[in-house]
Formats: structure tokens, C-alpha cells, sequence
């Protein structure tokens, strides 16, 4: 399984080179799947690959996301992606790599003016900072 993940990531980063933000998104995620089934460490850096991927897609789509659909279903999946790793990351004690992952949800938020989510984001962002007992 570990091999198709690697496959998977390597034609994602082809497609990232390549400008095709979209399919490289999906390719990560497929990849983070796989690696996760086999309980790779690999699976968050595919997941947070797969979601800044999928936030080039969303940015450039439109500039306010609510306006097309395609772009808002990107949105999601940039958000949908990096939830996945900071699952991972809290799972194995990676705390500060959560809370920046938490924050940078929270900034999407903050710039689609979805203030109650982003607030929520950034809470947690803090929470994960304290637990790793780094500054926020």
C-alpha cells in the first residue's frame, strides 16, 4: 500500500509543478488515504499538501468563495484536508503543527468574513498551542 501512496504522491507534486491545483489536491488526498491505511507518518504531510493545493484552487477561482460552487467544494476540501492532519498530528503529540493548522482554517474563515467559524478555528488553534506549551 505504501508503494501506491508514493505513486500517488509523487504524480500529485507532477500535477502541483504543473500549475493543475485541482488534480493535485485530490492525488494528495487519495495518497494521505493510502498512507494512512498503512499507518505511515507520511498521510498528514499528504493531507496539508492536499489542502494548500486545494486553497490556490478556491483563491483562484473567485475572490469572495460563496460565489461559485466548484470554488466553495474547494474551500471545503482545503478545510476537510488539513482537519484530516490535524487529527493526525494531535494522535501523535504534534500539538504546535495542529495549532498552525487550526489557525490557518481559521484565516480562511476570517477572510470569507465567516467570523463564528474562524473564531472557533482560533480557539482551538490556542487550545493545541497550550498543550504544547509553546507561545501562541
Amino acid at each position: 500500500m505504501e508503494d501506491a501512496a508514493e505513486l500517488y504522491s509523487q504524480a500529485a507534486n507532477s500535477y502541483k509543478t504543473g500549475g493543475d491545483w485541482k488534480k493535485s489536491g485530490d492525488t494528495y488526498l487519495k495518497a494521505g488515504d493510502m498512507y494512512e491505511k498503512s499507518s505511515s507518518h507520511e498521510a498528514a504531510n499528504c493531507y496539508v499538501e492536499a489542502g494548500k493545493a486545494y486553497k490556490k484552487v478556491s483563491a483562484k477561482g473567485c475572490h469572495v468563495i460563496m460565489n461559485s460552487l466548484s470554488s466553495f467544494t474547494m474551500y471545503f476540501n482545503a478545510c476537510d484536508s488539513y482537519t484530516k492532519a490535524i487529527m493526525l498530528y494531535v494522535d501523535k503529540n504534534r500539538h504546535s503543527t495542529a495549532a498552525r493548522l487550526s489557525k490557518e482554517i481559521g484565516e480562511m474563515f476570517e477572510k470569507d468574513a465567516k467570523y463564528e467559524e474562524a473564531l472557533k478555528a482560533f480557539e482551538r488553534a490556542a487550545q493545541f498551542y497550550l498543550a504544547s506549551d509553546q507561545p501562541t
